[in-house]
């Protein structure tokens, strides 16, 4: 996952920040997040690249990410630098007022898996959404441009769903025509999904 996409600072931090809000109103104290799929970006260039959402970005902000990108892709594939996973600190930063008790880090690249924070609450987990059942559940379950990029979408988006724990969230960037094909999930914002049972 991580060695095929580039992400960079802040690009989901609306999502999560929305995630965020549903878990407010619901009164989540503790939760155990499930991360799938992060990303990474290669380490020293990181900084080089813009943050936020790609929409609010101005012409020559997205001249500059599209020269950076062809070049920091091919480093990357290469195995031989250091990532760096943003949103795994902005997961740990976004949700820190509600405590979290483990933040688990689903991906099937252990290059990513390495490149998340050293906190004693995350915990990495190598799986392969298209391949297996993801082996830990969660309250919050974050998966941003993951499923899309699976082998097989319906199995990973199948394991994904079976990843939220009743009455957890998701929040995801799947389509929601996709996900509605599963009853037990409702749409509660623009990104997020409650399963219901």
């Amino acid at each position: 996952m991580g060695l095929r996409t580039t992400t960079w600072k802040d690009r989901n931090l609306d999502r999560l920040q929305e995630a965020k809000r549903e878990a407010n109103t619901r009164d989540y104290k503790n939760p155990t997040i499930v991360d799938i799929g992060p990303g990474g970006v290669v380490e020293f260039l990181a900084d080089y690249f813009p943050s936020g959402k790609k929409d609010d970005w101005e012409y020559e902000t997205r001249l500059m990410r599209f020269l950076l990108r062809p070049f920091e892709s091919g480093l990357r594939k290469t195995g031989m630098f250091r990532l760096r996973s943003y949103e795994v600190e902005e997961v740990l930063r976004v949700f820190t007022d509600l405590n979290p008790m483990q933040v688990y880090v689903v991906d099937c690249e252990r290059e990513v898996l390495d490149a998340t924070p050293r906190d004693p609450r995350v915990k990495r987990v190598k799986a392969d959404i298209s391949r297996e059942p993801i082996p830990c559940t969660g309250n919050i379950v974050i998966c941003y441009h993951t499923i899309e990029r699976a082998a097989d979408t319906r199995k990973g988006l199948g394991n994904v769903l079976a990843s939220v724990e009743i009455g957890g969230l998701i929040s995801t960037t799947m389509p929601p025509e996709t996900i509605a094909d599963y009853p037990a999930f409702r749409r509660v914002g623009m990104h997020v999904y409650t399963r219901d049972f």
